[in-house]
């Protein structure tokens, strides 16, 4: 068992103090009806169809104060043991300028997770937690739609792990292996999103670009045009001033 990698996302350090270790249970989420319908429109809208959340049972079966520091903007390697998958929860209490914040990893629903103030602090914190590696990975996710304000100027982009989704489009009606996103760009901009993968099919006879996955269009309703997303980027960046945006634009189809 892989022992957790934390990654510090924010401009302050964290400090991991405390780690709680809980047999895991499966509790149900919705009805039958509900989870059969859920399933049959992810099948087109390709998101994930979740019937139960992942919470901790009873009391702690291990339970050790710890002192691991991880400055901003670094990692850190722990020898504390990640959860077992499907069978335990480990819960991590950081603190960062004096002020305690807790986590359960995984989180109920495997989804990133608002970090619980354990007392009057004033940050917002976010984790992911990816199991592929047992990284934890902790971000500010407060004002997500102006976060590089908090960026100092003489920063290298070496140095930040800039939030990017793949395909960044794909968020309409559409097959499974097209569709990779659950929102449409500017959801994602407003959620942090920072850096765009855009596939484009390009004709010789005009100057219109289609939004594609692979050869594929990524929508079954009609076709969806680079120039339009280009609008929803702009309006962004013109209400959001602070922020800038990466793109790779690639060919793809024709």
């Amino acid at each position: 068992m892989a022992n957790f990698t934390i990654r510090n996302l924010t401009i302050h350090p964290v400090e991991l103090v405390h780690v709680q270790r809980f047999e895991s249970e499966k509790v149900k989420q919705g009805s039958v009806l509900q989870n059969v319908t859920s399933a049959i429109s992810g099948f087109l809208n390709a998101t994930e169809s979740v019937s139960h959340q992942i919470h901790p049972r009873g009391d702690s079966i291990e339970n050790n104060d710890v002192s691991i520091h991880v400055e901003p903007f670094q990692i850190a390697e722990t020898d504390i043991r990640a959860a077992d998958p499907g069978n335990e929860v480990v819960r991590l209490t950081f603190k960062t300028e004096d002020h305690r914040y807790e986590t359960d990893i995984p989180s109920p629903s495997t989804k990133s997770a608002v970090m619980k103030k354990l007392d009057d602090g004033p940050h917002d914190l976010t984790v992911v937690y990816v199991p592929n590696g047992a990284l934890v990975a902790i971000f500010s996710s407060a004002k997500l739609n102006a976060w590089m304000h908090e960026l100092q100027d003489e920063w290298p982009l070496t140095v930040l792990s800039i939030p990017g989704t793949h395909n960044s489009p794909t968020c309409y009606t559409a097959l499974p292996s097209v569709r990779c996103q659950a929102v449409g760009i500017p959801e994602q901009l407003q959620n942090g999103v920072r850096f765009l993968d855009i596939r484009v099919s390009a004709n010789s006879d005009d100057d219109v670009l289609t939004l594609v996955h692979s050869a594929f269009p990524i929508s079954l309703t009609g076709n969806k045009y680079f120039a339009d997303m280009l609008e929803d980027i702009y309006k962004f960046l013109e209400e959001n001033p602070s922020e800038a945006i990466i793109m790779s634009v690639k060919r793809e189809g024709t």
